[in-house]
C-alpha cells in the first residue's frame, strides 16, 4: 500500500491548521510547515520502531485506542486552546520517545528554526492528532494491535525516508528504542549443591569447619574496633560529600538556590572608564573577557556554545518575579552592555526535570523574559535583546540531587554580536 496511510496521515495538517498554529505560537507559517515535515514523520518512525520491540505492538495499540476519536482535528482551534490537552498530548510523546522526548524537542528546533516552546505545543498539538487518526483508521478497517504493526512496517521505508535529511534524530531513534531490557524472570538461580557424606565430597565438611572457626577467631579479635571502623567509614562519607560541594564551587542557600562561589571581588574597568566591582570568576567578568577580547569571536556554527550562567539570578519558586538580590547583577550587566554598544545578546531560561514539561518551557521563557525586560528598563535597548525558554533541556548538572536541580534552574545569556 506503499505510501497511502503516511499520505493519510500527512494530509491532517491542512494549511488551515498550519495557520491557526502559526497564529498561536507566533511563528511564521512557514517555519510551522518546515517543524511538521519533521514532526510527522519522525512521529510515524517512532511508532514504527516502538511496535518493533517485544510487546511494542500491543502498548502502541492499546495507547493509540485510548487516544481515537470520531474526527481527531474536528476542533483544532479547541485543541489550541487547551494548554491541559497540549500538555497530554506532551505526555504521549513522553510515553514514545522516553528520555529521548527532550533530544527530539531540541532537533526539531533547531531544523525548523522554532522556538522551543513552540516545538513542544506543535508536538502536543500533533500527537493526539496522529494517534487519533491511527486509532480510529484501525477500529474503522478492524485492525488488531498486529495489523496495524504490519501496516506501518510495510511503510517503514517511505516513512523513514520522508525523514527531512537535516532534522538529524537518527541518535533519537537508536537511544528511545534500543531494545527491550533483558527480564528478570528469564533468569533461574542455580540449584546449592548438596554435601553429601561420600564420593568426592567428603572434605567440604572439614573445611566448612576450619572456615566458621576462623571467622569466630576474627570476629573475637576485631570486636573492640568495631566503633573504630565506624568512625572511619561516616568520615569516609562526610569527606566524600564534602568533595563533591567543592567540586561544583558554591552550596545551596536556605531556600534552595544554588549561590556559586565567584571568588575575591575585584574592579573591572569598561571602555567607558566606569568600574564595577565584581567577583573573578562571576559571570559579569566572564561576559566583560567574552566582550573585551578582540581575539575571541561569537561562534556562529554551534550555538549552544558560548552561554554563560548567571550566578546570581533567581526568582520566587514557581514564578517569574526576579528577588531583590537578582538586580544588582542585571545592573551590572546592563553596564557592560552599555559600554560595547555593538554587543547583543540572547538570554535562555531553564528549569530542572521535576514537574511538567510543557508548564516548565513555559516557566523558563516567561523568566528569560522577565530578565530582557528588568535589562530594557535598565537602559539596555530591547532591539539588542532576545531571550526563549528551554525548560528541562541542556541541564549543566544532574537532576538526581537537589543542588544538581538548583544549578539547573537558571538563566544563561550568549553574547551573539560583538
Amino acid at each position: 500500500m506503499s505510501t497511502q496511510l503516511f499520505d493519510q496521515v500527512k494530509n491532517l495538517f491542512t494549511n488551515e491548521v498550519v495557520e491557526q498554529a502559526a497564529s498561536h505560537f507566533g511563528e511564521s507559517e512557514s517555519t510551522v510547515t518546515k517543524a511538521i515535515s519533521g514532526i510527522v514523520p519522525g512521529m510515524l518512525g517512532g511508532l514504527i520502531r516502538k511496535t518493533e520491540q517485544s510487546g511494542g505492538a500491543d502498548a502502541i495499540f492499546n495507547l493509540i485506542q485510548k487516544t481515537a476519536g470520531d474526527s481527531p482535528v474536528s476542533s483544532i482551534s479547541g485543541l489550541l486552546g487547551s494548554p491541559q490537552q497540549l500538555s497530554g498530548g506532551w505526555d504521549l510523546v513522553k510515553n514514545l520517545f522516553g528520555s529521548q522526548s527532550d533530544n527530539l524537542l531540541g532537533k526539531l528546533a533547531g531544523f525548523s528554526g522554532a522556538k522551543v516552546s513552540s516545538i513542544t505545543g506543535l508536538l502536543g498539538m500533533a500527537a493526539p492528532m496522529i494517534m487519533g487518526w491511527l486509532g480510529k483508521f484501525s477500529k474503522d478497517k478492524g485492525l488488531s494491535a498486529t495489523g496495524l504493526a504490519s501496516l506501518l512496517g510495510n511503510e517503514k521505508s517511505s516513512i523513514m525516508n520522508a525523514i527531512p535529511s537535516g532534522l538529524g534524530i537518527t541518535d533519537v531513534f537508536s537511544n528511545a528504542f534500543s531494545g527491550a531490557a533483558p527480564k528478570v524472570s528469564s533468569y533461574k538461580a542455580p540449584e546449592p549443591e548438596k554435601i553429601e557424606s561420600g564420593g568426592n565430597n567428603k572434605w567440604l565438611l572439614p573445611l566448612l569447619l576450619l572456615l566458621g572457626l576462623a571467622a569466630l577467631i576474627w570476629w573475637w579479635l576485631s570486636r573492640n574496633k568495631t566503633e573504630e571502623v565506624v568512625e572511619k567509614v561516616e568520615t569516609t562519607v562526610v569527606d566524600a560529600a564534602k568533595d563533591a560541594s567543592e567540586a561544583v564551587n558554591g552550596a545551596l542557600d536556605s531556600i534552595g538556590n544554588f549561590v556559586y562561589n565567584v571568588g575575591a571581588l575585584k574592579d573591572i574597568t569598561l571602555p567607558n572608564g566606569s568600574k564595577l566591582n565584581v567577583g573573578e570568576n562571576g559571570s559579569e567578568a566572564k561576559i566583560f573577557s567574552f566582550l573585551n577580547n578582540n581575539n575571541v569571536t561569537v561562534n556562529e556554527t554551534d550555538k549552544t556554545q558560548g552561554w554563560i550562567s548567571l550566578d546570581r539570578v533567581y526568582f520566587e519558586t514557581g514564578k517569574n518575579k526576579l528577588t531583590s538580590e537578582s538586580v544588582l547583577q542585571l545592573k551590572h550587566i546592563a553596564s557592560i552592555l552599555k559600554a560595547f554598544p555593538n554587543a547583543t545578546i540572547k538570554i535562555g531560561g531553564y528549569t530542572d526535570n521535576t514537574g511538567d514539561s510543557v508548564q516548565n518551557v513555559a516557566l523558563s521563557a516567561d523568566r528569560a523574559k522577565a530578565a530582557l525586560l528588568q535589562l530594557s528598563n535598565l537602559g539596555v535597548d530591547a532591539s539588542r535583546l532576545a531571550s526563549e525558554g528551554y525548560g528541562p533541556m541542556h541541564p549543566v548538572a544532574s537532576n538526581e540531587t537537589p543542588e544538581g536541580r538548583a544549578m539547573n534552574r537558571r538563566v544563561d545569556v550568549r553574547v551573539t554580536k560583538k
